[in-house]
C-alpha cells in the first residue's frame, strides 16, 4: 500500500505510543527546554532521520468511498526508506484534530511509492512548496497527493532551529536519502 493512514486518541499519562503497522512512536521528548509530543521511526532499520516542523500540510487521498483529507499543523520525519507525518492540529476528514485534546493524526509512505514531486519556486527560485505525487491503484493522474507549504522548524537533538521548505526539499533528495540508510 502506497499510504497509510490514522486518528488517534492518545493518553494524557502515556509515556510513549507505538503504531507497529504505520512503524512509528509517538512520545514526549524535550526541546529547547520544552516537551513536546515527537514523532519517530518505530525499528532498529532506521536509526537516522531528520524531523520538520510542518505549518501547512495537506494530504488527500482518493478512495472508493470519496476523498480522504489529513490537514494542518504538525512534523514530518524523512528517513532513508519512508516519509512519516504526525498532524497535532488540523483534521483528519470530518475529525478534528486537537494536541491539546489528544486527537492526532499520522500517516506513513515509502519513498519508493512516491512518483512524482512538484516544486513550485517563488519569484527568486527558492522552493515555496512541494506537491508529491503517488498512486495507490496505479492511475494516472495519481489519486495520492502530499502538499507541504510550510516548514517552519528542524528539530535535532533536542533542539529546535529555523528551518525552510528548500531545507526539505534537499532533504527529500536521493543522495540525502542514502545518507539517513
Amino acid at each position: 500500500m502506497a499510504l497509510l493512514t490514522k486518528t488517534y486518541t492518545l493518553d494524557a499519562d502515556m509515556e510513549s505510543h507505538i503504531d507497529s503497522e504505520l512503524g512509528l512512536r509517538l512520545a514526549m521528548g524535550p526541546v529547547n527546554d520544552r516537551t513536546l509530543l515527537l514523532l519517530h521511526p518505530y525499528g532498529n532499520d532506521e536509526p537516522r532521520y531528520r524531523r520538520f516542523v510542518v505549518g501547512i500540510l495537506n494530504l488527500n487521498r482518493a478512495t472508493a468511498t470519496g476523498l480522504e483529507k489529513i490537514q494542518g499543523r504538525g512534523q514530518v520525519v524523512l528517513t532513508g526508506r519512508r516519509v512519516l507525518g504526525l498532524i497535532t492540529d488540523g483534521a483528519h476528514n470530518a475529525t478534528a484534530l486537537n494536541e491539546a485534546e489528544g486527537k492526532v493524526a499520522s500517516f506513513s509512505l515509502n519513498r519508493s511509492d512516491i512518483l512524482s514531486a512538484d516544486i513550485p519556486t517563488n519569484w527568486r527560485g527558492s522552493p515555496k512548496r512541494v506537491i508529491l505525487g503517488m498512486s495507490s491503484t496505479g492511475s494516472a493522474p495519481y489519486d495520492i497527493a502530499l502538499d507541504i507549504q510550510v516548514v517552519a522548524v528542524t528539530i535535532a537533538n533536542g533542539k529546535a532551529t529555523p528551518s525552510t521548505v528548500k531545507a526539505f526539499v534537499e532533504a527529500l533528495d536521493d543522495k540525502a536519502a542514502q545518507a539517513l540508510l
